[in-house]
């Protein structure tokens, strides 16, 4: 037996029994190869206690968190590539949006004259089937145009318009809406281009020629207003609203002569128009025909007499008249209603230099500003007399409404009461 031990032959013999029964080699050599695989093997990884299997609870929270990390990125690609989508779409709305505008308006384009041509019988069966399918086309484009307009959909209703107007430019349904639309919208140049198609389909239509006057006035092109007012009143009647804006063309003209017979004509049909009345009243003492303009303060005094401005415009055409008592009158009448600091205002105007010198305007000043303000008063005017003149005016704006803040959406024969 201590033979065997000894023997190396033995020694190569039980290595190689152990090897194929996978069986340690030896003990020593055994304990060695597993203190080496423990010190490879984390703590984490050692055998559970009840089953044997290996517990990695650390490698599982590490690989939970992996996961959700990963979850994540995939969650906030999905949401980038979502947003990118959407902003693409945007991108492209806003273009088809924005693309309309750049397209001039079928009522800008110059409409080419078709020349007659002869139809054979098939050629002309195709034709009008063709423009039986046209025309359908037309009056249901122009049927949803009414319908948008009635919603408020301005915008979409003129696409329908210039869209039947491209496919004929000579339907006058379609050139009505699109002229009432550009001048709701306050784009006056296309509804004036509406209105000269229109009459060129059919030029005796006389609300068509009012609307394109008023258009004319709006676009402040006044001198084509006097020229289209003389020719609608070859044929038409009397017009309040043509003699209206007529009327106020002559005075953006500086035509006051010509304004003033507009007005007078007005009056004649109107006597309660009181915009016109006034601006009337305005004219004859830019004229100097104050006489005139006596009359007409006396007919508006019922009716005026809160106003400022009327008292104003009033004692100032006394004055240049010499009427010195009617004129302290009227200024006294506005001392009592207004207070004196507003009349005071008014006796530093040029205008009643001519009767400053007069003792009883200055028996007036004193009464409503005292001496020290009546002397100022008077050394203001005589300072203005050393000054060479540029030459007076007797217009004084008055507290109305401006005509250039009307819209063509509001009647502008709307009368004061």
């Amino acid at each position: 037996m201590s033979d065997k031990k000894n023997n190396p032959d033995s020694l190569g013999e039980q290595e190689l029994l152990g090897s194929f029964y996978e069986a340690p080699k030896n003990s020593h050599m055994a304990s060695k190869d597993s203190g080496r695989d423990r010190k490879k093997t984390s703590s984490i990884d050692r055998a559970n206690a009840n089953n044997g299997s290996l517990s990695n609870k650390k490698r599982d929270i590490s690989a939970l968190i992996y996961i959700l990390r990963l979850l994540i990125i995939l969650i906030l690609l999905v949401v980038g590539f979502f947003l990118t989508v959407q902003g693409i779409r945007l991108y492209q709305e806003r273009l088809l949006v924005e693309r309309p505008q750049k397209i001039p308006s079928a009522v800008m384009s110059e409409v080419p004259f078709m020349d007659s041509t002869a139809f054979t019988s098939e050629e002309s069966l195709d034709f009008f089937k063709n423009q039986c399918v046209q025309w359908q086309d037309e009056e249901t484009n122009l049927r949803a145009a009414r319908e948008l307009i009635k919603r408020e959909y301005l915008d979409k209703a003129l696409q329908r318009c210039n869209y039947v107007l491209s496919l004929n430019p000579s339907n006058r349904e379609a050139l009505e809406l699109i002229a009432d639309l550009y001048t709701r919208i306050d784009r006056q140049v296309e509804a004036i281009n509406a209105y000269v198609r229109l009459l060129n389909l059919d030029y005796k239509q006389i609300a068509v020629q009012e609307k394109l006057i008023e258009s004319l006035y709006f676009h402040e092109d006044y001198q084509a207003v006097v020229h289209l007012s003389g020719w609608y009143y070859e044929k038409a009647m009397f017009n309040e609203r043509v003699h209206y804006l007529l009327f106020h063309s002559y005075k953006k003209l500086d035509r006051m002569d010509e304004a003033l017979e507009i007005a007078n004509r007005i009056l004649k049909a109107s006597p309660d128009f009181q915009e016109i009345a006034l601006n009337r009243i305005e004219i004859l003492m830019a004229l100097k025909r104050f006489k005139e303009t006596i009359a007409e303060f006396d007919r508006l005094q019922a009716k005026r007499y809160r106003d400022p401005i009327f008292y104003q415009n009033h004692a100032t055409c006394l004055a240049q008249l010499g009427q010195i008592k009617d004129a302290v009158e009227v200024l006294g009448k506005a001392v009592n209603i207004f207070g004196r600091s507003e009349v005071l205002s008014w006796l530093q105007s040029p205008d009643y230099d001519k009767i400053r010198n007069d003792a009883y305007f200055n028996t007036f000043s004193v009464r409503v500003g005292g001496e020290k303000v009546s002397n100022q008063i008077k050394a203001l005017a005589d300072r203005q007399e050393d000054q060479p003149q540029g030459g007076e005016s007797y217009l004084i704006k008055r507290n109305i409404e401006s005509l250039d803040s009307i819209t063509p959406q509001l009647n502008i024969l709307d009368k004061n009461d």
